[in-house]
């Protein structure tokens, strides 16, 4: 009976404490995306050639990841305390957690979305793919009240930014003050202030 914990990086504290309960062989599962890597390569790429590879930063954010994996793989079977295998990945996050599902008898995460309350809003839209396609049973686990509160800011934020930001760029912070000014400058030029 192979138990697939899914680290992530906000929640894994929680999803190692709930597999203490299960037993059986543990497979703890980090995986990064490839979507930063692959987007330094290609602005590299794109403005400086192919010329300079030992200057690529895409290798350089592939190294960072893989280090960022293999930290956070150790502290979750040191906090663990049975014996593990780990495996870290790289890819589209839900596709890569659902093919290490494959064969397994359980896998474990954590709600990642606005946990301030039940609903699917709970779920982020990667966790909410694994749990829709997932080819075992799933546990789903709530994060502890200190993690929640983090994860409820964290996505306050995330819907301030994007209220805020110009349709034709939802992604970046400086847009939500650009907006912000335009609509202040609007303003007072419609109330007739000079």
């Amino acid at each position: 009976m192979t138990v697939v914990v899914w680290i992530a990086d906000d929640t894994w504290q929680d999803c190692v404490d709930a597999a203490r309960t299960c037993s059986g062989d543990f497979l703890l599962l980090h995986v990064s995306d490839h979507d930063v890597p692959g987007a330094a390569h290609s602005a590299f790429a794109g403005l400086f050639g192919r010329g300079h590879p030992s200057r690529d930063p895409g290798s350089r954010l592939d190294d960072l990841a893989a280090g960022h994996a293999s930290q956070l793989l150790e502290a979750a079977a040191e906090r663990l305390g049975l014996p593990c295998a780990k495996e870290a990945r790289i890819g589209r996050v839900e596709h890569e957690v659902v093919a290490a599902a494959q064969g397994a008898s359980l896998l474990i995460l954590c709600r990642d979305g606005a946990v301030s309350h039940a609903g699917p809003r709970s779920l982020g839209p990667a966790t909410r793919f694994v749990v829709d396609h997932a080819p075992c049973p799933v546990l789903l686990v709530w994060p502890s009240q200190l993690r929640r509160r983090k994860l409820a800011r964290t996505h306050f934020w995330r819907l301030v930014l994007v209220a805020c930001a110009p349709k034709a760029s939802r992604t970046t912070p400086v847009s939500c003050a650009t907006e912000r000014s335009r609509r202040r400058s609007s303003t007072w030029t419609r109330s007739g202030g000079t």
